[in-house]
């Protein structure tokens, strides 16, 4: 009797996955690159961050962004009871 091991699928790879880890690998290595504390204006007052810290909010802010724009989206598109 031949044992044949159970071959497990390959897993394909998305090319929106090979975009957004290019993308986080180009801001991680930006925001290393630039390191110094750069002073950021809100409405009522300022602050001085280091520019890493502020990339990383202002790509997670995006990040929510569209991820609650595609879910809008999403939800506008299907058919529901009326």
């Amino acid at each position: 009797m031949s044992e044949n091991p159970v071959e497990t699928p390959k897993r394909k790879i998305d090319p929106s996955e090979i975009a957004i880890g290019a993308a986080a690998v180009l801001l991680l290595w930006f925001g290393i690159q630039n390191s110094a504390s750069v002073p950021v204006h809100f409405w009522v007052t300022s602050v001085s961050a280091p520019l890493i810290v502020v990339i990383a909010c202002a790509a997670i802010l995006g990040g929510l962004i569209v991820a609650l724009w595609h879910r809008v989206r999403s939800r506008l598109k299907k058919p529901g009871p009326r």
